[in-house]
């Protein structure tokens, strides 16, 4: 059973923690909790080649929970997460991040093709698996109609997003939307991953866990 999340008491903090704000309309935004070297910090793929790296306290409506790593894997995922803060990464939004994402030795992104690219959940199990730490059993996922059409929906989201701001995507939302359909990893689920001290998770067990972990949020 999850436990109530921390909610800006650092007592408890193991240095490395998921982070996960409810949104609203019921969207989840997740992102990783760390230990830098002046504060805890919140990093995340806020959106369309913006990477943030607030410091936690300032993050409205964060919760969160401690990694279920051991200590050493623990340490070498805060000192890689504290590179890639540190790396000035830029990604586009995708649906598709399949293969290698980061450049493991500095934390650049590495080129992906045109329309590929993160959401906030897929940026967390792309860093974690940069250091051969797999969250997720991916091959268990199922593809749910549901997020086929939560897919679409971001696609018009992201299109507004850049014409209000003279943002040239064209090329980018072509390629974004052959791949609505793709399976989709929600922020529960990889929140779940995170969490759990046994991984990589299956789909039934992820999907159980990250229901106790939603349950959270609301009481």
């Amino acid at each position: 059973m999850a436990p109530r999340p921390g909610r800006g008491d650092w007592t408890n903090f193991c240095g490395l923690a998921v982070g996960l704000i409810p949104n609203e309309g019921g969207q989840l935004h997740v992102g990783i909790v760390y230990k830098a070297t002046d504060t805890v910090r919140f990093c995340d793929l806020a959106w369309h080649y913006l990477i943030t790296n607030k410091p936690a306290g300032t993050v409205d409506r964060l919760h969160w929970w401690n990694s279920g790593l051991d200590e050493f894997n623990r340490e070498i995922m805060i000192d890689w997460i504290r590179q890639l803060a540190n790396a000035d990464a830029a990604f586009p939004y995708g649906f598709n991040a399949s293969g290698e994402i980061f450049d493991r030795d500095t934390g650049s992104p590495l080129p992906l093709p045109i329309g590929q690219g993160l959401t906030c959940a897929t940026f967390v199990i792309a860093a974690h698996r940069a250091r051969g730490i797999e969250l997720l059993d991916i091959e268990t996922w199922p593809n749910r109609p549901e997020d086929a059409v939560w897919q679409a929906h971001i696609i018009g989201v992201l299109r507004t997003h850049c014409e209000s701001r003279g943002i040239s995507a064209d090329a980018h939302l072509q390629g974004l939307e052959r791949d609505v359909g793709s399976i989709r990893f929600r922020p529960d689920e990889v929140a779940a991953g995170m969490y759990s001290a046994f991984t990589p998770l299956n789909f039934e067990n992820a999907r159980q866990l990250a229901d106790e972990i939603v349950a959270h949020l609301t009481t």
